[in-house]
């Protein structure tokens, strides 16, 4: 059992979840900010991770123990959600139709999105910590 490498594992998913969180709170706080001429809409943002895993053609060349690496971030997409439409025949961003365009952003699915990541942080917070737990018992027993 490699102590560090189960660390590493876990510190990798708790930093991919902050950035996902980062991500949700950058699509929440920008729910209600309207197009402006010129500009384009607002376009969900959502995070993109691949598993660390070990390749496996190195498994059959003989790396029979291999640390694992956790998860690797590997970027951020838009989302082709198209922008809600709300009829403000006053507002001055109102197309010719009397329409203004806001980011396709669902509150629901950002909020079920964001304890998602939450409780995964929490699930990689408590492997980290009882790794070190384990770490510390082991140290203890070896006194």
């Amino acid at each position: 059992m490699n102590f560090f490498s189960d660390l590493r594992i876990s510190a990798s998913g708790m930093k991919a979840e902050r950035k996902r969180m980062d991500i949700i709170s950058n699509n929440i706080a920008n729910i209600n900010n309207p197009q402006t001429p010129g500009e384009r809409v607002f376009q969900t943002q959502r995070l993109i991770t691949k598993s660390g895993a070990p390749k496996f053609n190195n498994w059959l060349a003989g790396f029979r123990v291999m640390p694992g690496k956790g998860v690797e971030v590997t970027g951020i997409v838009e989302d082709s959600t198209p922008p809600r439409m709300s009829f403000e025949p006053g507002n001055p961003l109102a197309d010719s139709e009397g329409y203004v365009a806001y980011p396709g952003v669902s509150m629901i699915d950002e909020m079920v999105r964001a304890m998602s990541a939450s409780r995964s942080y929490d699930a990689n917070l408590t492997a980290f910590n009882e790794t070190k737990r384990m770490f510390n018992r082991a140290l203890e027993i070896g006194k």
